[in-house]
């Protein structure tokens, strides 16, 4: 934008006897600053932005409120006998950690503050009826969710040759990007693990794990031989 001269909207049949039955809906020609004869212009831009997650949208339930939702729906009460005494003890479990205190706000825990840079460099000049335009720019952002990243960059090249009612024009250009995907998943797994979880140390795998009616919970939902998932 640093090298525009001026821009020109042409509507109807302006647009229509200089550029043809295409630009019949109006055409908008855009004019780029000339270089002077024998000098390079140099311009550079660059922008920052931050991205802050807003979960203020989000009302969930907190540990006692889900605990207690989930017996009013009759997670804990079973038809045979035996198993009633498995989920009442299950359910005495999970009342030990909301009354311990435990409230996990999951949601917080795979995003962070993102960030992203950008610049672009270019360098015109010319003289005469030849102008050239060479320019190359990068991008890297710092995702919301934790280890998500993305680094973008490209080149360009145009020469241009125009006199009197000729215009030849040559442009070639390359672009790239690399990209890291979060390792903590889909938001949506973490707005759905239940507040009564207690979050333990990175070197423990599951976020509950109980025997005998061997139901696991995981941030990933791994299965494993013999133990179902809830």
């Amino acid at each position: 934008m640093n090298i525009i001269q001026g821009v020109t909207i042409l509507k109807d049949a302006a647009s229509t006897a200089i550029y043809g039955s295409r630009a019949s809906n109006g055409v908008i020609v855009v004019e780029t600053i000339k270089p002077k004869a024998g000098k390079v212009l140099l311009s550079y831009t660059t922008d920052l932005q931050t991205q802050l997650p807003d979960l203020s949208s989000y009302n969930m339930m907190n540990a006692r409120e889900k605990l207690e939702f989930e017996r009013l729906s009759g997670r804990y009460t079973a038809t045979l006998h035996n198993q009633q005494l498995e989920l009442d003890a299950l359910y005495n479990e999970r009342l030990g950690n909301v009354l311990r205190g435990v409230d996990t706000y999951w949601l917080k825990e795979p995003i962070q503050t993102g960030f992203s840079q950008r610049h672009s460099l270019s360098a015109r000049g010319g003289e005469g009826a030849v102008i050239f335009d060479i320019g190359t720019n990068y991008k890297k952002t710092k995702g919301a969710m934790k280890g998500s990243g993305r680094e973008d960059w490209g080149a360009n090249i145009n020469l241009n040759y125009r006199t009197g009612k000729i215009n030849i024009a040559n442009r070639a250009f390359v672009t790239g990007y690399k990209s890291n995907e979060s390792p903590y998943g889909s938001f949506s797994t973490w707005v759905n693990t239940n507040p009564y979880f207690e979050k333990l140390s990175s070197s423990e795998k599951y976020l509950a794990y109980r025997a005998p009616l061997q139901w696991v919970v995981a941030p990933y939902l791994y299965r494993i031989p013999s133990i179902m998932l809830i």
